[in-house]
């Protein structure tokens, strides 16, 4: 897969190493002001990814496990987490999200993976996910830098994969 815009990635990579190693103030639906003034690489690092034609199609795993992290990190926050389960914005099919599970599980991140796959099982286990996510951002942060660092060792340090 190439990445024709590598300058904006390597600009949100840049970003995101002024970060701190862990917090659980940092999410997708934002960080807090007093924090970390202008910058939102969560944010940016997504609309990078579909502003990629490449990357649009969510084929690669660690890009489809991004979004899939970013979306149900932000509907949970802005519209309530059926809007994820429902795939209202038809990014998140149930395959790509338990494919996106399989990854958290293999990289370690394997609580987080059965929460977010056990919300297809009911609304009861989408509110304890949605709990779950409420009280758990420092994990989550952790698994988006993963995420963004593994992307850039893959695709960013010439390592392209096809």
């Amino acid at each position: 897969m190439k990445v024709n815009n590598r300058d904006v990635f390597q600009g949100i990579m840049r970003e995101l190493r002024k970060l701190p190693e862990e917090s659980d103030r940092i999410t997708a639906f934002g960080y807090h002001p007093d924090d970390y003034t202008d910058i939102d690489v969560l944010g940016d690092f997504a609309e990078a990814i579909w502003g990629e034609e490449d990357l649009k199609s969510l084929t690669d795993d660690v890009v489809n496990a991004f979004v899939q992290l970013h979306s149900i990190d932000f509907e949970t926050k802005h519209e309530g987490i059926d809007t994820f389960y429902e795939n209202f914005y038809e990014d998140n099919q149930k395959e790509d999200v338990l494919r996106a599970c399989a990854w958290y599980r293999q990289n370690g991140f394997t609580e987080m993976a059965d929460r977010i796959a056990g919300g297809y099982d009911s609304p009861e286990k989408q509110q304890e996910t949605s709990d779950w996510i409420a009280e758990n951002a420092a994990e989550i942060y952790r698994a988006y830098r993963k995420l963004m660092f593994t992307f850039e060792e893959r695709f960013l340090a010439g390592e392209e994969q096809g």
